[in-house]
């Protein structure tokens, strides 16, 4: 029965890295509103 809370940590983690990845890869940027994480376009910086 170990291997259900391994699992369910692995899965839980690459989950937070698929979506850093797709914020990267896109340019958006994890903001904490009000306790809560919002995903928002980053600024763009001038030339």
């Amino acid at each position: 029965m170990a291997v259900l809370p391994v699992a369910v940590g692995a899965a839980g983690y690459g989950v937070v890295k698929g979506i850093k990845a797709i914020c990267e890869h896109n340019n958006l940027s994890c903001k904490e509103v009000d306790g809560r994480f919002e995903i928002v376009p980053e600024p763009l910086t001038p030339l």
